[in-house]
């Protein structure tokens, strides 16, 4: 064997090893598994999507506290009088407790007091009120908005997935990108070889060195060569910028890429579609808001009770003390409010009533537009669900023939390796018995090398596909 075959059949066979590298089975991590834990961990984009989902938490949590039962205590405001008879002081403290979530109900409660300097305290009372609403959209808008937080924060979530697994893309195609330039440096191994065996047997043939065949010969090993070397320069700036985007100093194409069953659309919840489950999400957020806005009327009501007793020097007795109780109602529709009150006084019959009315003519016509508008709005949304149910469908025969596409490619591929591989060991031994030259065992093992490198751009591939079609479907991290 000459000295230069020799050197080409050791630059071929280092391919060898990370080609036909195998992962035992309930082995410890594999070099694939361990790169793309790397590479994610060093992904920017998910890191930022990570303060954006906890962004969105805080952002539900905020509303649900704001929203939720509050208690409320205040001073109430304080008010010292200077004067030459002394000082006067008056307050009137109070709590609340109200539920925005429920129809805007409150709870109020408040304990005027006022007192001086000469008498002491000489006035003092106690008032309740509670408020709610009875009908109207009040409910719906709280609803509306939560469901729209709760949706943010879904999505974010979503989000923070989806970028794991479009990185995960991302270090599948830099790895298919790695395989396609060692074809490339296969290829020209391939080149080199059948130049430097022309070559050599031009000289075999008594060709003189300074004969334009031999120089031609001589000159297209050099071209082959000088391809060859940038075909290898090229892999090798490509390892290292692969290194770098894992944040590891250097990195070989993982030879243990594992081999994924197919997904099928077919398998899984067409609700789960990502457009079609946003379509549906944002149609039922709106309702909502919708019929909050749109409710055809409001009315709420309240009720109260107050007492005050009052000591004051000068002040005739029962002027301002005793019991008071109080309710009142509020009916709003079509630009039209109306309001009333009455105020009894509990020691003796001479009832208050108040009323309040306000219209607003246009008020009408701007609910039955403002209406019809949430009707097309509405309208436009069902559009979108059955658009997204249509694109559904379709999607659904692209990818069965892709996925048909790539059992095929596999099946293929899987049997063309065993085939090189056989054919690669028998030449092998006919190398050994004398029957053939090396060149054709080399060429073998080239033959082997590149459809052990076509399966692993398969298998490649086949992840692909698999995250394409997880990326059609939301996962909320239930698995």
């Amino acid at each position: 064997m000459s000295t230069n075959n020799c050197i080409v059949l050791l630059l071929i066979c280092s391919f060898l090893t990370p080609l036909a590298g195998e992962v035992p089975d309930g082995g410890p991590q594999g070099e694939y598994a361990l790169l793309l834990e790397a590479y994610l961990a060093n992904d920017a984009g998910a890191r930022k999507l990570e303060l954006e989902l906890e962004q969105a938490a805080l952002d539900l949590e905020y509303y649900a506290a704001d929203q939720g039962l509050s208690l409320t205590l205040s001073s109430g405001e304080t008010v010292l009088g200077f004067s030459p008879g002394g000082t006067s002081v008056s307050s009137e403290p109070g709590l609340t407790v109200s539920s925005p979530k429920w129809r805007d109900t409150s709870l109020s409660f408040a304990a005027p007091v006022r007192g001086n300097s000469g008498d002491g305290i000489n006035g003092y009372g106690f008032s309740a009120e509670a408020r709610t609403g009875i009908v109207g959209g009040k409910g719906a808008a709280y609803q509306a908005s939560l469901l729209e937080r709760e949706r943010r924060f879904l999505q974010a979530g979503r989000n923070a997935r989806a970028r794991r697994l479009a990185a995960e893309g991302e270090f599948c195609e830099a790895i298919k990108g790695l395989l396609a330039a060692r074809n490339t440096v296969l290829e020209a191994q391939g080149e080199v070889l059948v130049a430097r065996y022309d070559l050599e047997s031009k000289r075999a043939g008594g060709y003189a060195s300074a004969s334009v065949i031999l120089r031609s010969a001589e000159l297209k090993l050099r071209s082959r060569e000088r391809a060859l070397a940038e075909a290898e320069r090229t892999l090798e700036g490509d390892l290292k910028r692969f290194a770098e985007s894992c944040g590891l100093g250097d990195a070989e194409i993982p030879a243990d890429i594992p081999e994924e069953a197919l997904l099928r659309v077919s398998s899984f919840d067409p609700a789960r579609y990502t457009e079609l489950e946003a379509a549906v999400s944002v149609h039922n957020i709106n309702n909502l808001a919708r019929k909050s806005e749109n409710y055809p009327f409001a009315l709420d009501a309240r009720a109260g009770y107050s007492w005050y007793n009052d000591n004051a020097a000068g002040t005739a007795p029962g002027t301002l003390s005793g019991s008071r109780i109080s309710a009142g109602a509020g009916l709003a529709a079509g630009g039209v409010s109306l309001g009333v009150g009455v105020s009894l006084p509990l020691q003796r019959p001479e009832p208050e009533l108040t009323l309040s009315l306000e219209w607003k003519p246009s008020g009408f016509k701007l609910f039955k537009i403002s209406r019809r508008l949430g009707e097309i709005e509405a309208a436009r949304e069902r559009e979108d669900i059955l658009a997204a149910e249509r694109k559904f469908r379709d999607l659904g025969a692209e990818y069965e023939r892709k996925f048909t596409d790539l059992e095929w490619q596999l099946l293929t591929y899987e049997e063309e390796a065993e085939l090189f591989r056989l054919n690669s060991e028998e030449q092998k031994t006919w190398l050994d018995r004398g029957i053939i030259r090396e060149i054709d065992y080399i060429d073998a093992r080239t033959e082997y090398l590149s459809a052990m490198n076509r399966l692993l751009q398969a298998k490649i591939d086949r992840r692909l596909y698999n995250i394409e079609v997880e990326k059609l479907f939301v996962n909320d991290g239930a698995e």
